[in-house]
């Protein structure tokens, strides 16, 4: 893990100026690795961002905090995050191997790249959770289409095929989500059948 290079990717993305991609930065060949090194310096304080949330302490003295509040405030929004990195992964993965193979060629983890400003925002909800809930959204707009620009640009596709790509990643991954849910009513349907002596 490196704070400081995080700082330096986030500089990057964020202001979305070119000439300060000429900085050398550490590249790695495995998604996990980048995220390790990059994105989880900003994501392990997110524990104390929370506990130390101006809006947590109140909720908290105020002893008015159920688990479905604290879930919905600070919970979903990390369960987001990471389906949108995973979402990245994805995308970065089919981006690589949707391309002839060629000698020394690396995946570039444009879209993992670029999701560091999502990370980084994650330090919103220590204002209050509707800011953290306002700046995720647009982070994830924020980075899903840079990561679409760099992709274009870096292959030379037409932006709207790198759209439809991605499009396609999130089609798969709501198909496997529909499935996941589909044999889990399947599960419950049959203890419920099986508790009232129906089977």
């Amino acid at each position: 893990m490196s704070f400081l290079n995080s700082l330096k990717l986030l500089r990057l993305f964020f202001s979305f100026d070119w000439n300060l991609s000429q900085e050398k930065l550490p590249e790695f060949f495995r998604a996990r690795d980048y995220f390790y090194y990059y994105h989880l310096p900003f994501v392990i304080h997110y524990p104390l961002i929370v506990l130390f949330s101006p809006y947590f302490i109140f909720i908290l003295l105020s002893k008015i905090i159920k688990f479905k509040t604290f879930f919905m405030f600070y919970g979903l929004p990390l369960v987001i995050y990471v389906f949108f990195v995973l979402f990245c992964i994805m995308f970065d993965k089919y981006q690589y191997y949707s391309l002839p193979p060629t000698l020394n060629r690396t995946n570039l983890y444009f879209a993992l790249k670029s999701s560091i400003v999502v990370s980084a925002n994650l330090i919103m909800f220590f204002i209050h959770p509707l800011v953290g809930w306002i700046f995720l959204i647009l982070s994830i707009m924020y980075s899903f289409f840079v990561s679409l620009y760099l992709y274009s640009r870096h292959y030379k596709k037409r932006f709207l095929r790198t759209l439809s790509e991605s499009l396609l990643i999130i089609s798969l991954i709501l198909i496997i989500f529909i499935i996941i849910l589909f044999i889990n009513n399947l599960i419950q349907s049959f203890k419920m059948l099986k508790q009232f002596g129906i089977l």
